[in-house]
């Protein structure tokens, strides 16, 4: 689902404005968003604390479940919404075994303690999440670089602001 937002500029055709909040928007037209820069934080009691060298993002989300109560009476099959989910965020890293984030968020795959994470991205929007680090994948390919694929298992609601 896309859409287009209209905000109340004038400016002649073809112009690129930033608005105060620092959005770029084409002739009144909201446009796309970089993705470079966006920052994925653990929270280490005190301060969320931005974890090294992370290459791709895939999450939060949000997935509404359901349930089928389709009967004999129904012509048609029917559903109800039950409980929200937010699904999984997975990430890969250029691993350095001496960064202490990265390190941190190895040692969480096996404290079994639920961690809050914070993405980033880079008009200032933020997802705030909690959540339990399940994997943590180093891959040492022959001709490549050292990397760790990533997965956290979120808990409970996603907050965007």
């Amino acid at each position: 689902m896309s859409a287009t937002y209209y905000v109340p500029l004038t400016s002649a055709s073809g112009e690129w404005l930033t608005t105060a909040s620092g959005e770029h928007i084409f002739g009144g037209v909201y446009v796309a968003i970089l993705a470079h820069g966006t920052k994925l934080a653990m929270y280490d009691g005190s301060n969320f604390v931005d974890i090294a060298e992370v290459l791709d993002i895939s999450g939060p989300g949000i997935k509404q479940e359901t349930v089928d109560v389709t009967s004999h009476d129904s012509t048609w099959r029917e559903h109800l919404a039950t409980i929200a989910d937010g699904g999984d965020v997975s990430f890969d890293i250029n691993y350095i075994p001496s960064d202490t984030s990265q390190q941190a968020l190895r040692a969480a795959v096996a404290d079994h303690t639920n961690h809050q994470f914070k993405v980033t991205f880079t008009d200032g929007s933020t997802a705030t999440f909690d959540g339990f680090v399940t994997s943590f994948e180093i891959g040492a390919p022959v001709a490549d670089k050292l990397t760790a694929s990533v997965e956290i298992k979120i808990t409970g609601p996603v907050t965007w602001s």
